[in-house]
């Protein structure tokens, strides 16, 4: 019998890892580890077995990580504090007995990354977990295409997509995907010491996805083009923070600078499935073929 655990288990990548562990493994040898394991509860499959792990409660993981042989921690959301949650968390499971941990990172996070602190903090990451003790595989994940979704839904409304990613291109992909690639190397294990990027079908640059979505909506939509300095102040503007229009702002000149894109065909070769395409996850989440423009256009849409 192997048991395996995934931290983040309330969070949005976590369910569906959750959901695909359920077709993948016994429900008892499933551990979720969750600072919330009451509101989890009616959420979960029967038999999966749920404990309370805080990151900031170090002294609480080692009882969440007992007895589990593989181990997914799903990257936290704590920018500027997630490698010292992270590096809590390696250590106590290599503290356990954990035989793999497996995290969840971002593509090409090198110190010339243009979204430095995200960048950063992964791979601080990376390395901490190379030197934890336990066997490691490191998940690197695209953009997520669902990302797009509310800048899709406003660029209908408004006709134009603002964005200062130029002619560059990113390799955005499904959030599902990603989760099932995570649940078939912690349920199966295997892929020891390797780095596995994750992107989706195709790479795309924004006139790609302005086109797509003109197709699917039948309206027309312009691309905006601006450069990174009048693309944050337009941000800021439309009342972004500073910090945030920074971070937002930062993905322009990664796509352009090919930090978003990976050619590999990880999804098929682990999930036997095709990668989810851009359009099939606007469908997916109810953007309508066809949909009318309101006569009360919403926010300029951005990346």
């Amino acid at each position: 019998m192997t048991v395996v655990a995934l931290t983040g288990a309330s969070g949005r990548l976590g369910r569906l890892v959750i959901e695909s562990l359920s077709e993948l493994t016994r429900p008892g040898d499933v551990v979720l580890a969750t600072r919330d394991p009451d509101g989890l509860r009616a959420a979960v499959p029967p038999g999966m077995q749920l404990r309370f792990a805080d990151f900031d409660a170090p002294e609480s993981l080692p009882a969440a990580f007992a007895g589990v042989d593989r181990l997914l921690v799903i990257s936290t959301d704590h920018l500027g504090e997630r490698v010292r949650q992270h590096r809590a968390a390696f250590a106590a499971a290599a503290a356990v007995g954990v035989d793999q941990v497996i995290y969840t990172s971002m593509l090409k996070p090198t110190a010339a990354h243009p979204c430095a602190p995200l960048a950063s903090d992964h791979r601080l990451t990376e390395e901490a977990l190379r030197a934890a003790g336990p066997i490691w595989s490191i998940l690197r994940y695209g953009f997520f295409a669902e990302t797009l979704l509310g800048s899709a839904e406003r660029a209908v409304q408004s006709g134009r997509w603002i964005s200062n990613a130029g002619g560059g291109h990113a390799s955005w992909v499904a959030v599902a995907d990603c989760a099932e690639v995570a649940a078939h190397v912690l349920a199966f294990g295997g892929h020891e010491r390797q780095i596995l990027e994750i992107v989706g079908p195709e790479a795309l640059s924004y006139a790609d996805i302005v086109r797509l979505l003109a197709d699917i909506s039948g309206q027309p939509i312009e691309l905006v083009s601006l450069d990174d300095r009048a693309y944050r102040e337009d941000l800021i503007r439309r009342g972004a923070a500073e910090a945030d229009a920074d971070e937002y702002t930062s993905f322009g000149p990664a796509i352009r600078r090919g930090f978003a894109t990976a050619e590999t065909g990880t999804v098929l070769e682990i999930t036997g499935r095709s990668p989810r395409g851009l359009r099939e996850v606007l469908l997916g989440h109810g953007l309508a073929p066809g949909a009318a423009r309101s006569a009360s256009a919403g926010p300029i849409a951005a990346t």
